[in-house]
């Protein structure tokens, strides 16, 4: 009798298929196995944990700022009116104040304190010969919080981010999600998750403050990722 395989299950022959697909390549290098571990490790972690930290932190502001809260609720009821058709790609990009305040709160409370990069190749840039091999660091939440960038750069301000205000600064001034060819490759998805998921919830729900006093700037774990830490909701 021939044995039912559970399709939503992964089974040796699969992780077989994902090693012989890699190692028939036509490149002239090839990952190995450990590299597509590691990558599959980098999926996990960077897909799941900075987008949810970053929804913590959005759902903490807005509780801090019920106006702003009530301004983002207007624009979704106006746009998400029918429940049962969902939220359209298309819709996202009409969310401009959603959109303003999801990005003020990624310059408050950026997922990626730093990033790291290595020179390839001799280069030399403004005079200054860089040597290859040279490690380099963009200091992302230094940059985030510059007061030269951006004025007051503690107090949560999503008109930053409106198209005026936000057109007149360095494009490298805004870095949640790095950049060049080697930004965050999963940007586009993890921005269409967080407004998806932030569009149904505040339609539904309203975030209000704990009875108790959160101390503010919060004390926070940059550990590989920025997070709170300790727990907003419960004690």
């Amino acid at each position: 009798m021939e044995e039912k395989h559970d399709e939503t299950k992964l089974i040796k022959e699969d992780s077989d298929i994902v090693f012989e697909t890699v190692e028939k390549s036509d490149t002239k290098r090839t990952l190995t196995k450990m590299e597509i571990l590691a990558q599959l490790l980098l999926f996990l972690v960077a897909g799941y944990e900075t987008t949810a930290t970053t929804l913590h932190f959005i759902t903490y502001l807005l509780a801090q700022h019920p106006e702003i809260q009530d301004k983002i609720r207007d624009e979704v009821n106006k746009v998400f009116v029918n429940e049962e058709n969902g939220i359209k790609y298309e819709d996202i990009s009409t969310f401009e104040y959603m959109n303003a305040v999801i990005d003020e709160t990624l310059r408050i409370f950026p997922p990626a304190t730093r990033l790291n990069r290595l020179c390839q190749k001799e280069t030399i840039i403004d005079g200054i010969k860089f040597s290859k091999g040279t490690s380099f660091t963009a200091p992302i939440f230094a940059i985030h919080h510059d007061p030269e960038i951006y004025e007051n750069p503690e107090e949560f301000i999503p008109e930053r981010f409106l198209s005026d205000e936000k057109s007149s600064r360095h494009p490298m001034a805004f870095l949640p999600f790095g950049a060049g060819p080697r930004n965050c490759l999963g940007r586009r998805f993890a921005e269409y998750e967080i407004r998806v998921t932030l569009a149904w919830i505040i339609k539904k729900f309203k975030f209000l403050p704990a009875n108790e006093k959160i101390s503010w700037p919060l004390e926070l774990d940059s550990a590989g990722t920025y997070e709170s830490r300790r727990n907003f909701f419960f004690p």
